[in-house]
């Protein structure tokens, strides 16, 4: 019988955890251009007047990654284990800046990074970088709908049936919208996360 190879995001999860700095500088590679497009997604109106996408990211890994050690691989691979806490971690974020510029408070709405600066490098240069630049091009040339389901179904790991409530629509109808607008956004944007949703 043949061995089952891990992964390359339960690799960099685990090496990440035990303090391998290329595993983590992988792990930041792999996940920011998802974690740039659902910002994005998230920034709208006069809160992205306020907040740059990129610092929603930094600010989501500054929580996360103190947490690696937390998180248990599901069915022995750690991609939507990674995806739905990075997701949530948004989305607590998110309404965490939203509350704060709802209160008037002053325009600095995240407080200063804790991430060791190697760190918050990587993250800055994938924020810029080709890749994340090529996802989002991707997700643009999506419908909104194709994209919304994308971003909530895939990126952020949300049931068809919660996705189906947020967007008014029957859970299968959000399934097969998933489905053709990964195919077409794998085929535009190959080598990503998106091969392992």
């Amino acid at each position: 019988m043949a061995e089952q190879r891990e992964d390359p995001t339960t690799i960099a999860v685990r090496g990440a955890i035990a303090g391998d700095e290329a595993a983590m500088t992988q792990l930041l590679e792999r996940f920011t251009p998802a974690l740039m497009a659902s910002a994005r997604q998230r920034l709208t109106g006069e809160l992205r007047q306020h907040v740059d996408p990129e610092d929603l990211v930094q600010e989501v890994w500054s929580i996360t990654i103190p947490r690696l050690g937390d998180l248990e691989p599901r069915h022995e691979r750690f991609t939507p284990v990674l995806l739905r806490f990075l997701s949530s971690t948004m989305w607590r974020c998110h309404a965490g800046m939203l509350r704060h510029h709802l209160r008037g408070a002053s325009k600095e709405v995240l407080a200063e990074s804790q991430l060791p600066a190697h760190t918050t490098g990587v993250i800055s240069r994938m924020a810029r970088d080709e890749a994340t630049a090529r996802l989002l091009r991707g997700l643009d040339g999506l419908t909104t709908a194709e994209r919304e389901t994308v971003i909530l179904r895939g990126l952020e790991q949300v049931p068809n049936h919660e996705v189906g409530v947020l967007l008014g629509e029957e859970p299968n109808t959000i399934a097969k919208r998933y489905g053709r607008a990964l195919e077409k956004l794998r085929s535009l944007v190959p080598g990503t996360i998106l091969d392992d949703l």
